[in-house]
């Protein structure tokens, strides 16, 4: 739906990026040209998905503590790498996953939760 919509055109000169939301055009040309709607969907979507790698996060911590010693062993034979290093791949894992959701999804979902509260008081 949002793929079919998004009609991406590049030139040498400049980039213009067009997405129909709900019939309203939000696009960038040099300028941007926003309205609350949009801003309020692309907020929505931002912190959604916040919480959701939140949720998948915390479920993965979950089933892999209590089951580390069956998990490790499993994945060390099925992939033939050391018990250690299964450990570090999901620090890393884990590490990763926090990442993009704190200053991927959150700090720009609560940014344009701010700025939306400010233009609505105006």
């Amino acid at each position: 739906m949002l793929a079919e919509a998004a009609e991406i055109v590049v030139s040498a000169s400049h980039v213009l990026i067009c997405i129909e939301l709900e019939s309203r055009w939000l696009w960038y040309s040099g300028r941007y040209v926003m309205t609350l709607d949009s801003l309020r969907l692309l907020r929505n979507i931002l912190l959604r998905s916040a919480a959701l790698c939140y949720a998948f996060m915390i479920v993965s911590a979950l089933i892999w503590v209590p089951l580390s010693d069956t998990w490790t062993g499993l994945t060390s034979n099925l992939y033939l790498v050391p018990a250690e290093t299964v450990h570090n791949i999901v620090v890393w894992f884990l590490t990763a996953a926090k990442f993009l959701a704190i200053f991927v999804l959150l700090i720009p979902g609560l940014a344009l939760h701010w700025t939306i509260k400010r233009e609505t008081a105006k």
